[in-house]
């Protein structure tokens, strides 16, 4: 969302010292995107980034050195059988699983082994997903949030953690994103009114996430499923959410 930012003002024809002034950061971090979105065929006069251009952009955001690529997979193939083994009839933790292949010659990190194992769909879940029953337009939202990452902040003037208020539509599936800084009544409130104005209705019901702001009382039996608030008893004329 930053660069994504940085380069429609810059097409609008703003300079590179209003550009980090604006954005934050400094003017070779500017140089270096507007640099960099040169070479992915972006211009002034041209047309926004689309979204493989932008994650292009992004990958300047890397901080150090790259790391050299260990094709692990080739090591642990061989060691396949004896891995699903382990793990579904010897009930073993990864890490002795990693100890045990180093006892045999092969020697790969944690990680490397743990995205081996997920990739074959050998580990185990603790957490089980209970789905919704399905719903009538405009019937019911669901509201989460999730972290979008270090943004500029123009009222504290300085860089902060931005949140994403996100609600979802459980008969259309249709989403809304928010974002915002904290989680007050007011910033919810604020991001809630928008959405229902830019959905062009409100749902009966909202299925909150147990956030601080929102739940009074500790999480009970059925915390999980998140809580669920009446919104409204009434909906805008002929519109399905």
């Amino acid at each position: 969302m930053e660069i994504k930012e940085i380069i429609r003002i810059w097409q609008t024809g703003s300079g590179i010292r209003p550009l980090s002034r604006l954005s934050g950061l400094s003017r070779n971090t500017v140089k270096k995107y507007l640099s960099a979105a040169a070479d992915c065929g972006l211009s002034r006069a041209g047309p926004p980034p689309s979204e493989e251009q932008l994650m292009s952009l992004v990958q300047l955001n890397t901080v150090g050195r790259t790391q050299a690529v260990i094709p692990t997979a080739p090591l642990l193939a061989p060691w396949a059988e004896v891995i699903r083994d382990w793990i579904k009839q010897g009930h073993l933790k990864l890490t002795r699983i990693q100890e045990l292949l180093k006892q045999r010659g092969c020697e790969v990190t944690y990680s490397s082994l743990r995205r081996f194992v997920i990739r074959n769909g050998w580990g185990r879940s603790n957490r089980s997903t209970v789905r919704m029953e399905d719903t009538d337009p405009g019937q019911v939202a669901e509201m989460d949030f999730g972290r979008l990452g270090v943004m500029w902040d123009n009222q504290s003037g300085r860089k902060r953690l931005a949140q994403g208020m996100v609600v979802t539509l459980a008969y259309s599936r249709h989403h809304f994103l928010w974002p915002l800084f904290g989680q007050t009544l007011v910033e919810i409130i604020e991001g809630l009114e928008a959405c229902w104005a830019f959905l062009g209705g409100v749902p009966h019901y909202l299925v909150i996430d147990n956030f601080t702001t929102a739940v009074a009382s500790p999480p009970g039996r059925f915390a999980s499923h998140g809580s669920v608030f009446a919104i409204a008893s009434d909906m805008l004329s002929g519109v399905d959410l």
